[in-house]
């Protein structure tokens, strides 16, 4: 991955819990998370959502799933030592 919007998130979530729309754009200014979820999620990437209500309505929160973050760090660590 390059350095776009889409890599900036993908190196969040795996470092993090999760990710929500207000981290995304304090982030990288991205203003439809869902979107790049959705994009990642076609590529393959095992990603759950979860719902946080609030008092007047609900906000996601976009989490790798730990068997995902495993197998993204196995990968990394497979490509530097080939390389």
């Amino acid at each position: 991955m390059d350095n776009s919007k889409t890599s900036k998130i993908v190196r969040y979530m795996r470092t993090h819990t999760g990710i929500t729309q207000m981290d995304a754009y304090d982030l990288c200014k991205a203003t439809r998370l869902s979107s790049i979820i959705f994009d990642l999620k076609q590529r393959g990437y095992e990603i759950k959502t979860i719902y946080h209500p609030t008092k007047q309505s609900k906000y996601a929160e976009y989490q790798l799933t730990p068997a995902y973050k495993k197998y993204l760090a196995e990968k990394e660590k497979e490509e530097k030592k080939n390389d």
